[in-house]
């Protein structure tokens, strides 16, 4: 029954946009009144799924090999997002019904939002990582056309970009936590444990990849060298303990770690990804300007090879790239930076 209710819950706001888009702009009526309908309709879908919450998977779909399979929790503050997200969803459209009277191109105003209402509905009770960022991305798309819905203003079109780069910023960011969420594997490998208890084939060579695979994002996560995150233009206070990447350095840095050691079978210099991105660290052209030996010791005529370099006795201004610092080295700069605060 859960899974019915969840499928409602999502499906019908859906299916509401695309009725009342092929009912056309000529009959307007019937447009307030399919968006009311299924408005309300999920809304109550959601209620009802109130009292069937559970920590368990209600809906299983399978989407093929490639994707394996999506699931759906109905875990209690995912049911309580969801009939917040439905039921003030549904009152946003009664709203509109006067709000948007004569307005032109309302099939598409509500398709729009009876999209963006069974987005959120399913992004709350997605069970699966990818599932997850895909909802997440169609509230992106319909939150951006939403507000610049009146596309011949500038103003609007400017404040539905600013909210479309704000929510790729956060999608980015998803996309970087279900990575490292999935460190640890847990699902496939116990998925291929199962595969090799039943003799499945393959399933030895697809553990012991999965197995190497989580030894690799768990180094990434600890951000020992070479697993760690160098930003050569902030002092070593400030440099990344563990996987604390800055969307503001770029990927160009941030995904290093990634490319630090090759898995067992995989390509050369490709690290844990599957193509080697045409990615040049090491130096960078030009002359850094004087900067002070204790917050910058890589500009410091580093040798190209030695670890938690500390600066030689002569500034170059090199642009390196490449240089690596332990998680001791780095906390020891915070804590006589911190100090030196305290001190002033």
């Amino acid at each position: 029954m859960a899974g019915i209710l969840i499928f409602l819950t999502i499906g019908l706001p859906w299916l509401g946009a695309l009725l009342v888009w092929q009912t056309g702009d000529d009959r307007p009526r019937q447009q307030h009144r399919l968006a009311v309908a299924f408005s309300v309709a999920a809304g109550i879908a959601a209620l009802a799924l109130i009292p069937l919450h559970e920590a368990g998977v209600a809906l299983r779909v399978d989407a093929g090999g490639v994707f394996g399979e999506f699931t759906f929790v109905p875990d209690g503050l995912g049911v309580f997002l969801a009939a917040v997200a439905t039921v003030v969803g549904s009152l946003a459209v009664i709203f509109s019904v006067d709000y948007m009277r004569g307005a032109a191109q309302l099939g598409r105003y509500y398709a729009l939002v009876l999209f963006f209402i069974g987005a959120m509905a399913g992004l709350v009770l997605a069970g699966s990582l990818l599932l997850l960022f895909i909802f997440w991305e169609i509230t992106a798309l319909c939150s951006y056309a939403l507000i610049s819905f009146y596309n011949d203003d500038p103003k609007a079109v400017a404040g539905g970009i600013k909210a479309l780069i704000m929510t790729q910023v956060g999608g980015v960011g998803l996309l970087a936590g279900a990575l490292l969420t999935y460190a640890y594997l847990g699902e496939w490998i116990t998925r291929q444990k199962d595969g090799v208890k039943r003799g499945e084939e393959g399933a030895e060579d697809r553990l012991a990849a999965a197995l190497e695979l989580q030894k690799r994002l768990e180094a990434i996560l600890a951000g020992e060298p070479p697993f760690d995150i160098f930003v050569r233009w902030k002092p070593l206070s400030e440099q990344a303990i563990g996987w604390e990447p800055d969307i503001n350095d770029g990927v160009r840095l941030n995904i290093r770690p990634f490319m630090a050691s090759d898995l067992p079978g995989g390509r050369s210099g490709a690290g844990i990804l599957r193509y080697k991105p045409n990615i040049k660290w090491t130096k960078d052209r030009g002359k850094e300007p004087q900067r002070p030996k204790a917050d910058y010791p890589w500009f410091w005529g580093w040798d190209e090879k030695t670890m938690d370099f500390m600066g030689a006795s002569k500034f170059d201004g090199n642009r390196w790239n490449v240089c690596h610092y332990t998680n001791g080295t780095k906390q020891k700069a915070r804590d006589m930076e911190k100090a030196g605060e305290t001190k002033k």
